[in-house]
């Protein structure tokens, strides 16, 4: 068998992100919700938990010393002869970005969208001198029957089309041809923080007014009932009742009486609501909800905020950066450097004392 009929019959599990069958790999299944506003980057970045939450990763593994090692005589020594050792070191990792910025960009991207590419740029002889990261969002992997996985990016000039040996390419958990998007599949958990967000601020933007009917004391009415004239100017007198953010003190007539019909934010509960959404982005973005600054659950891990936050490190951060340093060493190195040169990154800046600072 070969290598390419090996990955196309492996895991075949329909139309899901799971799927290895030959074509455009998808990252998330499809849902969609009529009553839900459609997920985006920028609406979920909006949610105060989900812009923590993305942030809180990046900045911490972007500000990580890493360097490359190579073992001499029982000890860990610095190795910097390999292009990708250089680079990094350099820290002017493309024309735009130093490595601060370069790292932050590309876990953006793979906390967001499971998967973080990058355009390997080459000198005449085919040596590293850059890394310039593409949107994951513009991005589709195709496997071909032959087993090759080629990338086709789309930007304002159309798509270009790359060969593997062209992009760097960084995913979390999938199918080993994509990652799964934890945006794309918190779709509609994203959508319903998003939508709270809304309603909490059309609530506020309306000075709290609720909606409501006005019912008429039909004893207090010589004719017992209300032309359509008299209601549609009702309506415009003392609609500033329900809608606007001006104060509106109203003297109605005798026999009329405003009678709210929709709930306050307290009742309809739209505070839980936003604080149980918070709990869903820590559970998607892998994140305890205590470095989102949510105080309610501080034990959730561990009997101390430092111990939930040294269970971060070990469920949640560690992962990605023995991620991050595997595929450094796969797709940067020789299979002869491979053998002696690892990449690490330094986390001592974040322990004092055997607990993360």
């Amino acid at each position: 068998m070969s290598i390419g009929s090996f990955f196309t019959n492996l895991f075949r599990l329909g139309n899901s992100g799971m799927s290895r069958n030959t074509g455009y790999q998808p990252i998330a299944p499809y849902v969609s919700s009529a009553d839900l506003p459609p997920v985006t980057f920028d609406n979920a970045m909006a949610v105060s938990a989900v812009w923590q939450a993305v942030r809180i990763q990046s900045e911490n593994i972007a500000s990580l010393p890493l360097k490359f090692y190579k073992n001499e005589n029982g000890k860990r020594v610095e190795d910097t002869s390999t292009d990708i050792a250089k680079l990094l070191a350099n820290g002017k990792i493309n024309r735009y970005q130093d490595k601060v910025s370069f790292l932050e960009t590309l876990i953006v991207n793979l906390v967001s969208w499971g998967n973080a590419y990058c355009l390997i740029q080459r000198n005449a002889s085919g040596g590293l001198i850059g890394l310039l990261p593409l949107a994951a969002d513009q991005m589709e992997v195709e496997l071909r029957p032959n087993g090759d996985v080629v990338y086709h990016f789309t930007d304002s000039q159309g798509i270009k089309t790359y060969r593997a040996k062209d992009i760097w390419h960084v995913k979390l958990f999938g199918n080993g041809i994509e990652g799964l998007s934890p945006m794309g599949y918190a779709r509609q958990t994203l959508g319903i923080a998003s939508a709270a967000n809304k309603r909490t601020g059309k609530v506020i933007g309306n000075a709290g007014k609720r909606t409501g009917v006005f019912s008429v004391d039909t004893a207090a009415m010589a004719d017992g009932d209300l032309s359509k004239e008299q209601k549609d100017g009702i309506r415009r007198e003392y609609g500033a009742l329900a809608q606007g953010d001006e104060d509106f003190l109203p003297v109605l007539p005798v026999g009329l009486k405003f009678e709210p019909l929709s709930l306050t934010p307290a009742d309809q509960e739209l505070l839980a609501n936003r604080k149980y959404s918070v709990v869903e982005v820590a559970r998607i973005f892998n994140v305890p909800p205590i470095l989102l600054h949510s105080m309610d659950d501080t034990t959730t891990l561990g009997s101390s905020t430092s111990e939930i936050i040294n269970s971060y490190y070990k469920l949640s951060l560690r992962p990605l950066l023995i991620k991050l340093e595997e595929s450094l060493r796969i797709n940067f190195m020789t299979p002869t450097e491979r053998s002696r040169i690892f990449a690490h990154f330094n986390l001592d800046d974040l322990f004092v004392n055997g607990h993360l600072n």
